[in-house]
C-alpha cells in the first residue's frame, strides 16, 4: 500500500480561493484538514477519476473527481515531481483497493 501525506494547496468549493490543508493518502480515501494533527475531511477514492489539470491552465494541479460526488476538487503543488507523485500514490491506492484487479489506473 503507497502512503503519502503533505502540505497541498486546495481550491476552495464555494469561495474558489486557494488554501494550504494537510493531505494524508489512506488506503481508498484522501483525508485533509488545517493541520497534521486535524484531518476531518475526506475524499473517497473508490472510482474516482483523477485528472493533470495543466490543460485546464491550472499550473502543477490535478483533480480529483469521486464517482457519487457532483464535486471536482482541485488540488495544487509546489513542483512537478510533488505532481507526478501524489497522482501516482493516489493512481496505487485506487488500483489496491480493488483487492487484486488487474485494471490498470488511468490518468487522464
Amino acid at each position: 500500500m503507497c502512503s503519502l501525506s503533505g502540505w497541498l494547496t486546495k481550491k476552495g468549493k464555494l469561495s474558489g480561493k486557494w488554501k494550504r490543508r494537510w493531505f494524508t493518502l489512506a488506503e481508498n480515501e484522501l483525508l485533509y484538514g488545517d493541520s497534521k494533527q486535524s484531518t476531518p475531511k475526506r475524499i473517497p477514492l473508490e472510482e474516482a477519476t483523477i485528472k493533470d489539470a495543466s490543460a485546464e491552465g491550472k499550473n502543477l494541479c490535478f483533480s480529483l473527481k469521486p464517482r457519487d460526488q457532483s464535486r471536482t476538487y482541485y488540488l495544487r503543488v509546489d513542483t512537478r515531481e510533488e505532481l507526478d507523485a501524489w497522482m501516482q500514490a493516489i493512481c496505487v491506492a485506487k488500483i489496491s483497493e480493488r483487492h487484486g484487479d488487474s485494471q490498470a489506473c488511468s490518468i487522464q
